[in-house]
C-alpha cells in the first residue's frame, strides 16, 4: 500500500503540478486564477504583527503547560511511592512549590495570550471588512480571523453546550455568545474568502444556528446526547443506544429531567417508544439480572423489581449503580404512565414473563422479544456447559404496538411553545441542512418513490427476457418466507411476473427478487454440505470472520442445545454458516472493487477492515454500518436482518471503498489548510456524511461497475447499454463473445453469492454449455445488483416520507401513507414500493420510528450532491463520460478527482455551505 500511494504522489507532483496547486490553494483548472499582487495595506502589516504576537504568547503557553504537565507528572511518581527516602521527600517538597509557581506563571501567560487573540482580531477586523490591499494577505489573514473566531468562541461555549441538562440563564450564555461570535463573521467581504475559508466561514455559522435551535426547541427535555455534540439532538434511544447510562452524574441528570419532562411540561414520547427503550436497556445493562429470573421459579416480574432499585436509599449514600436503577426506575413506571399517547399494547405495569402468549391472545409478542444467553443445564462431551438462548416477554411488540397510529416524536404534547412539533422541525432543520417543512420533505420522499418505479420495471424486463426469452409469460414457482423470522415457513409460491403479452408485475418481480434464495443462509439447505462447511471455517482469508463470529457470541448457533433449533425457516447451525458465507461475498467485493473506487480519488487511504455486530444487537443495528471508532466496516450477518445478496455491491460501497471509509479517511488525514493552518474535523453534518455516501452509491452506475453507462440519457440512473465488463464484483469477468469466457471465469461465476446467478439464469433454459452459461449468469449478477442500486435509491426516497408521517402530526398524508401512519402502515408502504426483504423491512421501519430526522438525511444530501455535479459538469462544457473519465496533463479521470477532493476536503459541511463553495470554485451562478 505504502508503495501505491507514493507512486499516485509522484504522478500528481510531477504530472500534474497545476492541479495540485489548485487542489491546495482551494483554486481551479483551467480558470486562470492567479494571485493579484497589489500591495500591502499598513492594516495588513499590523495584523501580521498581530497574529506573529498572539502565535509566540500561544507557544509560550503552550511551552509552559508541557512543563507543568512535566512537573505534576514527576511529582505523581514520587507520591505514587510506597517507600520514600528523605531525598524523595526533599524532591516532593520542592517540586510542590515549583508546582505552585508554575501554575501563577500559567496564568500570567494565559492572560498574554488572551489579550494577544483580542488585539489581533481587532486588527485582523480592519483587514477582513474591505476587498482592498494584497489578494495572498487577505486570504491568509481572513483565514486566521477565521481560526480565531471560531476558538475564541468555542472556548466560550465549552462551558454550556456539552451539559446534557443546561439551565434556562445558561441556555441564554449559549445564545449570547452565539449571536456575537456570528456578528464577528458576519464582517468579513466575499472578496476575501477563498473556497476553504468560505467553507469554515458558512459551516461555523451554521453550526452555531443548530445549536441555538437545540434550545429553543425543547430538546433537552427528550434526553439527547448533548455531551456528544450538537449535532446530536435526538432524544435518547435504543437505535443509537444513547438510552444507556453507564455514571452517576448523567443518571442523576437525566432522572431530574424527565421528571420535570413527565410533572411539569407533559414532555413525555409515546409509550411504545418507552418500551423499545427499555427493551435495549433489560436486554444489554441488565442480562445478569434476567439470567437470574430465568433461573429463578417466578413465572413473572415487574421491570421495577427486575432492576431491584431501592426507593428508600437517600440519595446522598446513592453508588453508580444505584443512580442508574434509579434513573431506569423511573423510566419504566412513572414516566411511562405519564405517556398521553401512542399506547400500544398499554400495560399499566411493564411485567416479564416466562412463558409466550398463545395464539390469538392480544398480548403475544410478534418481534423484538429480549434474547439472554445462558447455561443450559447440560455440558458438552468435554464437560464445558453448553449455551442456550432463552427469551423473556413484556418488552417486545405486539399487534397493538404495531398497529398504533400516531405515535411519533412530533405528537409530544409539551406546551405552545415547545412541544413534539417543535423538536421535530429542529431535527429536520440538522438531517436536511435546510428549512424545508415536514410537508415538503414529505411530498418529495412520496412522488420520488412513485416515479422510481420506471426504471425498476425496465430492468425487470431486461431479467425476464435473460431468463425467459424475449416472449411468453414468465411464472416460476420460489420458496418464499412471507413472514421472515416469524412462525410461518417458506413455502413454495407461483410469481406471475410477466404475462403473455409482455406486461412485467413489479411487485411479483419484487417478491422473486426477496425468495430464499437470495439470502445468505436462507438458501435450501442442501447447499450446505459438508464440504460447504468445512471450506468455509477452515478458509485462511475467512479466519478472522470464524474469530469475529466467536467473539460477537455466535458461536452458541453450534451448541448441540440449539444447533438444529428452527429460526425462522431455517436452522441455527445453517445461519452461522451463512453468516460465514456473507464474510466470504464481502472480502470478494472488497478484493474486486477496492483499487477501481480509489481511482477517482487523487489521495490513497488504507484497505478497510469488516465485522459483524454482536448478536445480541443483531435485531436492532440494522443492516450494516461503517464504524469510524476503528474503522471498519460492520454487517448483519443475520440471514433474517441482511440484505439480500443482490444489494451487497450498493450497499457495501455505500459503506467502505467510495463511500464513508473514503470519506472519514479524508477527514482524518487531509483536510484543507490555508497557510499551513486547517480547522479541524469539526463538522458533522448527516445530510452530507450519508448524502456523501448514497451519491457514490449512484456514482458506481455513472463509472460503470454494474456494465457500459448509458452516457447519452438524461437520466442519470438510466440502466447500463449492456452488463459485460462490469467494474464491480464481475469485474474477474472480461469476456464479451462465448468463445472467449475462460474456465477461471466461469469457476468465479460458478461461486459467487453462493451461485445464485447461476442457478437463477438456468431456472428455465437449459444451457448444455458452460460458457454460454457464464456470460448469461455474468448479466444476470450485474442486471439484479443494478437493480440493487435502484432499490437501495428507492429505500431513501421512501425513508423521506416515512419519516415525516411517522413524527410530524402536520404532514397531509396520501392513502397508502396516511397521517400518523403505525409501523404496520409503513412497512406495507415499503413492500409495495420495493423489493427490500422482510427483515430489512422489518428492521427499517423500527429504526425510522426510534431515530427521529436522521433518516431524511440520505436523499437530501444526495440530491444536492448530484446537483451540484450537473452543474459543474455543464459548466465545464463537458459529455458525462469526459467528466468521469478525461485526462489532464497526464492526469487520469482529472475532472472527477476534483470534484470528488473538493466535496471532501472540507469534512460533514451543512449542504447550502458545500454549494456556495462549490459555486465560488467554479464560479456557478446561484
Amino acid at each position: 500500500m505504502k508503495t501505491k500511494i507514493n507512486k499516485k504522489a509522484a504522478i500528481f507532483l510531477t504530472g500534474a503540478a497545476t492541479f495540485v496547486g489548485a487542489l491546495s490553494l482551494g483554486l481551479g483548472i483551467g480558470f486562470g486564477i492567479t494571485a493579484i499582487q497589489e500591495p500591502k495595506t499598513p492594516e495588513m502589516f499590523k495584523a501580521e504583527e498581530a497574529i506573529e504576537a498572539s502565535k509566540q504568547a500561544e507557544s509560550n503557553l503552550q511551552t509552559a503547560e508541557t512543563a507543568l504537565n512535566k512537573l505534576e507528572s514527576d511529582l505523581k511518581e514520587l507520591n505514587n511511592k510506597t517507600e520514600k527516602t528523605d531525598e524523595d521527600q526533599a524532591k516532593i517538597t520542592e517540586l510542590t512549590a515549583l508546582i505552585a509557581s508554575k501554575k501563577e506563571e500559567l496564568k500570567t501567560l494565559e492572560k498574554t495570550a488572551k489579550d494577544a487573540l483580542e488585539a489581533k482580531l481587532v486588527s485582523e477586523e480592519a483587514v477582513v471588512s474591505s476587498p482592498e490591499g494584497n489578494t495572498q494577505s487577505r486570504y491568509n489573514i481572513t483565514a486566521d480571523y477565521i481560526l480565531s473566531v471560531y476558538k475564541k468562541y468555542k472556548s466560550q461555549l465549552q462551558d454550556y453546550i456539552y451539559k446534557l441538562s443546561p439551565t434556562v440563564e445558561e441556555e441564554q450564555k449559549i445564545e449570547a455568545i452565539i449571536n456575537e461570535g456570528t456578528e464577528k463573521l458576519n464582517k468579513i467581504v466575499k472578496e476575501n474568502l477563498i473556497t476553504t475559508s468560505l467553507a469554515w466561514n458558512e459551516g461555523i455559522k451554521y453550526d452555531w444556528e443548530i445549536i441555538k435551535g437545540n434550545y429553543t426547541s425543547g430538546v433537552k427535555n427528550l434526553i439527547p446526547s448533548f455531551n456528544w455534540g450538537p449535532n446530536y439532538p435526538y432524544p435518547a434511544n435504543s437505535f443509537y443506544e444513547s438510552i444507556a447510562v453507564d455514571n452517576k452524574e448523567q443518571a442523576i441528570e437525566w432522572l431530574a429531567t424527565i421528571k420535570k419532562a413527565s410533572q411539569e411540561l407533559n414532555f413525555v414520547p409515546s409509550k411504545i417508544f418507552i418500551k423499545n427503550n427499555l427493551r435495549f436497556v433489560l436486554q444489554n445493562l441488565y442480562e445478569d439480572k434476567l439470567l437470574k429470573f430465568i433461573q429463578s421459579n417466578d413465572e413473572t416480574i415487574t421491570v421495577a423489581k427486575l432492576i431491584g432499585f431501592d426507593t428508600t436509599k437517600p440519595q446522598e449514600s446513592w453508588t453508580d449503580q444505584d443512580a442508574i436503577d434509579a434513573f431506569y426506575t423511573e423510566y419504566a413506571t412513572n414516566y411511562y404512565a405519564k405517556s398521553t399517547y401512542g399506547f400500544g399494547q398499554n400495560e399499566e405495569v411493564l411485567t416479564l414473563y416466562k412463558t409466550p402468549k398463545a395464539e390469538g391472545d392480544a398480548a403475544k409478542e410478534l418481534e423484538n422479544t429480549i434474547e439472554v444467553k445462558g447455561p443450559s443445564g447440560k455440558k458438552d462431551e468435554k464437560g464445558n456447559a453448553i449455551l442456550k438462548i432463552f427469551e423473556v416477554y413484556g418488552l417486545g411488540l405486539t399487534a397493538a404496538d404495531l398497529n398504533q397510529r400516531n405515535i411519533g416524536i412530533g405528537y409530544v404534547p409539551g406546551n405552545e411553545i415547545i412541544n413534539g412539533k417543535t423538536v421535530y422541525n429542529q431535527l429536520l432543520k440538522l438531517n436536511t441542512t435546510s428549512n424545508y417543512t415536514a410537508q415538503q420533505v414529505y411530498d418529495k420522499g412520496y412522488s420520488e418513490t412513485k416515479k422510481a418505479a420506471a426504471n425498476m420495471k425496465a430492468i425487470a424486463a431486461k431479467v425476464a427476457e435473460l431468463i425467459a426469452g424475449p416472449t411468453g409469460a414468465w411464472n416460476p414457482t420460489v420458496r418464499y418466507d412471507g413472514d421472515g423470522v416469524g412462525p410461518n415457513p417458506a413455502e413454495n409460491v407461483v410469481l406471475n411476473i410477466r404475462n403473455e403479452n409482455g406486461e412485467i408485475n413489479l411487485s411479483e418481480f419484487n417478491k422473486w427478487l426477496t425468495q430464499e434464495e437470495f439470502f445468505f443462509g436462507r438458501e435450501d439447505a442442501s447447499y450446505y454440505t459438508p464440504e460447504v462447511k468445512q471450506s468455509l471455517t477452515t478458509a485462511p482469508d475467512l479466519t478472522f470472520a470464524v474469530e469475529d463470529l466467536k467473539a460477537k457470541g455466535y458461536d452458541v448457533l453450534l451448541s448441540e442445545a440449539v444447533k438444529d433449533k428452527k429460526y425462522g425457516s431455517i436452522t441455527n447451525e445453517q445461519f452461522y454458516y451463512g453468516a460465514l458465507e456473507a464474510f466470504k461475498n464481502y472480502v470478494q467485493f472488497r478484493a474486486k472493487t477496492f483499487e477501481y473506487g480509489e481511482s477517482f480519488f487523487p489521495k490513497d487511504v488504507p484497505v478497510y477492515e469488516m465485522e459483524t455486530y454482536p448478536y445480541s444487537k443483531r435485531d436492532s443495528s440494522g443492516v450494516g454500518s461503517y464504524n469510524g471508532s476503528v474503522m471498519k466496516f460492520q454487517f448483519n450477518s443475520d440471514p433474517y436482518y441482511g440484505l439480500p445478496k443482490w444489494s451487497l455491491t450498493s450497499f457495501a460501497n455505500h459503506e467502505t471503498v467510495m463511500g464513508h471509509h473514503n470519506q472519514i479517511q479524508y477527514a482524518a488525514k487531509y483536510l484543507a489548510k490555508i497557510n499551513e493552518e486547517n480547522l479541524g474535523n469539526v463538522f458533522d453534518y448527516t445530510a452530507y456524511v450519508e448524502g456523501w455516501a448514497l451519491f457514490m452509491e449512484w456514482f458506481a452506475i455513472e463509472s460503470g461497475w454494474y456494465g457500459s453507462p448509458d452516457y447519452n440519457s438524461n437520466d442519470y440512473y438510466s440502466m447500463p447499454v449492456d452488463f459485460l465488463n462490469g467494474k464491480g464484483i464481475t469485474s474477474f469477468f472480461k469476456a464479451r463473445q462465448v468463445a472467449d469466457v475462460t474456465e477461471s471465469e466461469i469457476q468465479q461465476i460458478k461461486e459467487l453469492h453462493t451461485g445464485s446467478y447461476w442457478k437463477e439464469v438456468a431456472s428455465v433454459k437449459n444451457y448444455e454449455d458452460d460458457k454460454e452459461h457464464a456470460l448469461a449468469a455474468v448479466q444476470l449478477a450485474n442486471m439484479l445488483n443494478y437493480f440493487g442500486a435502484l432499490n437501495e435509491a428507492q429505500l431513501r426516497n421512501m425513508r423521506l416520507a416515512i419519516d415525516t408521517i411517522y413524527h410530524s402530526p402536520e404532514v397531509v398524508g396520501q392513502e397508502d401513507l396516511p397521517t400518523g401512519a403505525s409501523i404496520n402502515q409503513a412497512r406495507e408502504f415499503m413492500k409495495n414500493n420495493s423489493a427490500l426483504g422482510i427483515g430489512d423491512i422489518t428492521s427499517e421501519s423500527k429504526r425510522y420510528f426510534n431515530l427521529p430526522g436522521q433518516a431524511v438525511s440520505y436523499n437530501s444530501g444526495k440530491a444536492k450532491m448530484l446537483d451540484l455535479y450537473d452543474a459543474v459538469r455543464n459548466k465545464l462544457g463537458l459529455s458525462r463520460e469526459e467528466f468521469v473519465n478525461q485526462s489532464i496533463k497526464g492526469v487520469e479521470k482529472a475532472n472527477i478527482k476534483k470534484l470528488l477532493n473538493l466535496y471532501l476536503e472540507n469534512g460533514a459541511l451543512p449542504l447550502e455551505a458545500l454549494a456556495k463553495v462549490v459555486a465560488l470554485e467554479y464560479d456557478l451562478k446561484n
